[in-house]
């Protein structure tokens, strides 16, 4: 479990990163966005900053994302 305001010093585990590019992928077939575009790597870093921000819930990022 993570302490409470600690997600930024903490590393990304095996299943953060599975996740997190799950939701990439995603959101990357809906916008039919290429993975090495420049919005591909805003869309991957903005998930990244909520997830080390504390949103941890597939479904709060991935509601967060979309409304960009």
């Amino acid at each position: 479990m993570y302490a409470i305001n600690d997600f930024y010093s903490l590393p990304l585990r095996p299943e953060d990163v599975t996740l997190l590019q799950g939701l990439l992928d995603e959101e990357l077939e809906a916008r039919h966005i290429t993975i090495d575009s420049e919005k591909a790597d805003t869309i991957a870093r903005r998930l990244i900053e909520l997830f080390q921000s504390g949103v941890r819930e597939a479904d709060a990022l991935r509601y967060v994302i979309k409304a960009k």
